[in-house]
């Protein structure tokens, strides 16, 4: 009879607690998790409504397809532009360059020359 009243006591205290705890941290998160989805359902209601105005305004393939090329022949444009404007500079670095090796294909023709003369002196 005694271990019978003090196990009832303790699930009757174990209860208490957990529905203590329940009110407490569980139905806050609870009712905060259901706010939330209701914020989302009417943004989503609000997004489709606005989407559904968008798809039903008129837009014209073309006027979108000639905008599109002018705005891809403009970027194809600058493109080629810089690559021009890197390959002229490269270009002419090149032709800085080559008479300087010339310059030096030169000289070394003339000390291979100088040196020649020397052996046969």
């Amino acid at each position: 009879d005694y271990f019978e009243v003090q196990a009832s006591g303790l699930r009757t205290a174990m209860r208490s607690l957990c529905a203590d705890y329940f009110a407490l941290h569980v139905t806050p998160l609870l009712k905060s998790v259901q706010e939330a989805q209701d914020d989302l359902k009417l943004e989503m209601s609000m997004l489709r409504e606005k989407l559904d105005k968008l798809e039903a305004k008129p837009v014209a393939d073309e006027v979108l397809d000639s905008k599109m090329s002018a705005l891809v022949a403009e970027a194809v444009a600058h493109r080629l532009d810089a690559l021009q404007a890197s390959h002229t500079a490269h270009v002419e670095h090149c032709k800085r360059a080559m008479p300087k090796a010339a310059d030096v294909d030169a000289g070394e023709r003339r000390s291979l020359h100088s040196a020649e003369a020397l052996a046969e002196a």
